[in-house]
């Protein structure tokens, strides 16, 4: 009876901190999403029957704004750097703009993905049309992936009805620098062309039927006097990497926050998944470096405490991306990164500013509507095409070169 009594009382125990474990879950999760990362309590059991205390300190909110260097782990870091050693100079990143031109306006008559449209694929397409050929999603798709490659990429060919033809006639090709253009293909107009005509009189369009917007994707806002930034985390060229490697030793990071129950449950709450979820949430992340200075919210932590900041990361900075292109965490720091918030009109920076840094140039990346599959990177040595699956699957088997060996501050 006696020995009954003592499972009786070491089942109570158990789901007793089955229930603690629960409860300091569930109220993590709550406080984050209501109070958008400003004040966390978190209650994990620690070495047996101590527990540990994480809880948010202060946030800094939108009016202040902190400039993180590329090689600059922060007062705070969670971890030891997991971030290669690139050796590049950010200032010699391809395709870093240096002005809020750059940035703003991707889309101009002369870009690459004019000039993919005018050129040979734009060529099949009207050769494909003329011969008879059905010109369906899966055909334009086909023709796409044959002559593209991953120079550019096309999106919303639509079939809701499921007749294999796109709904609208439209589609948007989008080349590695951001450029979209909106592409239309219609019927031969055989009155201009008996009259050697290139521009249909009665509206205007080409006599081959083949036009395109050359001001923004399929959908969006056409300004043709302005233009329009379309870029998304999955826009081809948004992101960089390197043909040899990867950026960040991902091994290194989960190894890190598994291995200390009190940064791990910080970390994951600021990401709203369990500690157990950690490896599986890092293991869909993607590693790639910033070609823009970037807005986030990133984090430090202290003593327990987590300190939620709006932060400015210079671009080649290497940060793992989700599968929608939002970047979830900085390696140098190991620090879980958000969306940012809306930065005020009377924002205050605090830091070194670095070469070509303009607070009117930074990018705030959206994220996709749809997850992808793959990213196409640039490859920050040469420039070129980049294609990398998404996740970081035998990441740390092909690191670029040496994990950042200088110790983070503070």
């Amino acid at each position: 009876m006696a020995e009954l009594d003592t499972k009786g009382a070491m089942n109570d125990r158990t789901r007793s901190t089955a229930f603690q474990r629960f409860l300091a879950v569930v109220t993590a999760m709550t406080l984050l999403g209501a109070l958008g990362g400003g004040f966390v309590l978190v209650l994990r059991p620690s070495g047996g029957a101590a527990l540990a205390r994480v809880d948010s300190a202060i946030n800094a909110g939108p009016g202040l704004v902190v400039l993180r260097a590329a090689d600059d782990a922060g007062e705070r870091p969670f971890t030891e750097p997991v971030s290669v050693d690139l050796a590049i100079d950010p200032v010699k990143l391809a395709l870093a703009p240096l002005n809020a031109e750059a940035v703003q306006t991707p889309h101009r008559r002369g870009s690459s993905a004019d000039r993919i449209v005018a050129g040979y694929f734009g060529h099949e397409l009207l050769r494909m049309r003329d011969a008879g050929s059905i010109m369906g999603v899966r055909q334009i798709a086909d023709l796409a992936e044959s002559t593209l490659g991953i120079d550019a990429i096309v999106r919303d060919l639509l079939d809701v009805d499921r007749d294999g033809i796109d709904d609208d006639g439209r589609f948007t090709v989008t080349a590695l620098d951001g450029s979209a253009v909106c592409v239309s293909l219609g019927k031969r107009r055989a009155i201009a062309i008996a009259q050697s005509l290139a521009i249909d009189p009665v509206d205007g369009l080409p006599a081959n039927g083949l036009s395109w917007s050359s001001f923004g994707p399929c959908g969006g806002e056409i300004r043709p006097r302005a233009g329009s930034d379309v870029r998304l985390g999955t826009t081809p060229g948004t992101y960089g990497g390197v043909r040899s490697g990867d950026v960040c030793d991902v091994s290194a990071l989960v190894r890190a926050l598994t291995g200390n129950l009190v940064v791990g449950t910080a970390w994951s709450a600021a990401h709203s998944v369990d500690v157990s979820e950690i490896e599986q949430f890092i293991g869909a992340l993607t590693p790639v470096v910033l070609l823009r200075d970037t807005l986030v919210t990133d984090h430090g932590f202290d003593n327990g405490r987590i300190h939620s900041e709006q932060a400015v990361l210079e671009r080649g900075t290497a940060v793992l991306v989700d599968r929608t292109g939002t970047p979830r965490v900085r390696c140098i720091s190991g620090s879980p990164l958000r969306r940012p918030q809306s930065v005020v009109a009377s924002v205050v920076v605090v830091g070194d500013a670095w070469h070509g840094f303009s607070l009117t140039a930074v990018s705030n990346v959206p994220p996709a509507r749809a997850a992808a599959s793959r990213f196409l990177l640039v490859d920050i040595r040469s420039g070129r095409p980049l294609l990398r699956q998404a996740g970081a699957a035998g990441a740390s088997s092909a690191l670029a070169g040496p994990i950042v060996s200088a110790a983070p501050t503070g």
